[in-house]
């Protein structure tokens, strides 16, 4: 089975010598055009977990990567600081090629994920900036728009009217929205972070709901309730379901906490309830991970 091709792509000259299947390079702006603001090639990537993905960026031809994951689970490691990042569906992460970095698919994991790769004067600076005002990964939830506008550059790229210029676009469009979700203040008001507070206390507590988290704010239900879709752009009970699978993906990827633990530990009514709601969440079971 061949999982890679070869391309014959001048702007692809010295980034990648082989590329997966499926990867679809973006067409060679003219010459005389600037080139601030180059994507050069974009692609969605399925790594079962029966195949070895481990990717080392140290020695990496001069580009940029953006990538963001869409189900499954990968890990970031930046070597300058030893960390270690967790990189569920929804989170993404910019960095240069080459740089002291490296991703991986999690253990026991499967790992699907749209990946670009660009160049140019404009994204180098930009990025450059924003790894060291905010660090190389990101939480891009489906309304953000950087991560519709990576979702557009894929579809641009895979259009038989591609053209390099709204390629460009994109991509400049995609740098500064994230320059935008970065200086974005949270505002989070006092009674709204006493009640995300105490709810992080009681994740384990099946019965937590809208009206506790009313109560640690010190308002009637119907008044917190507002105030949060305000803030945080959805209600009370699906932000309480969403930390729940979080925390229980925190759990089975961190810990040997038996499965049906880790329903309880996150106050999810039964095992099935729980692994109905991780699949939804996630796009995987609990089980896929590799846990008994």
């Amino acid at each position: 089975m061949q999982l890679y091709k070869r391309i014959d792509h001048g702007t692809m000259s010295g980034i990648l010598d082989r590329l997966p299947l499926g990867a679809i390079p973006f067409p060679v702006p003219d010459q005389h055009l600037p080139a601030d603001y180059q994507p050069l090639v974009i692609a969605r990537q399925y790594q079962p977990r029966e195949v070895p993905f481990h990717w080392r960026n140290h020695q990496r031809p001069s580009a940029w990567v953006v990538q963001l994951t869409l189900a499954g689970m990968g890990i970031f490691a930046d070597d300058r600081t030893g960390r270690q990042i967790p990189l569920p569906p929804g989170t993404a992460f910019i960095v240069p090629f080459p740089s002291p970095t490296q991703y991986w698919r999690a253990e026991g994991s499967d790992w699907d994920f749209l990946w670009l790769l660009a160049k140019g004067p404009g994204i180098a600076a930009h990025a450059t900036a924003l790894d060291a005002a905010h660090g190389p990964v990101w939480d891009l939830d489906p309304r953000a728009p950087g991560r519709r506008l990576l979702h557009a550059l894929h579809e641009h790229a895979r259009s038989t009217r591609a053209d390099p210029l709204i390629a460009a676009e994109l991509l400049h469009r995609l740098v500064h929205s994230l320059w935008r979700q970065h200086q974005q203040p949270s505002r989070c008001p006092p009674a709204l972070a006493r009640a995300l507070a105490a709810a992080e206390e009681r994740l384990d507590d099946p019965t937590l709901g809208v009206t506790d988290l009313a109560a640690a704010a010190g308002i009637s239900p119907a008044h917190f309730a507002r105030q949060f879709r305000a803030h945080r752009g959805f209600s009370p009970y699906a932000w309480i379901i969403d930390r729940r699978l979080e925390r229980a993906m925190e759990l089975i990827t961190t810990t040997r906490v038996p499965l049906s633990a880790v329903a309880r530990q996150v106050g999810m009514p039964s095992y099935p309830h729980f692994c109905q709601r991780f699949r939804r969440r996630f796009g995987l079971s609990p089980s896929s991970l590799g846990r008994a």
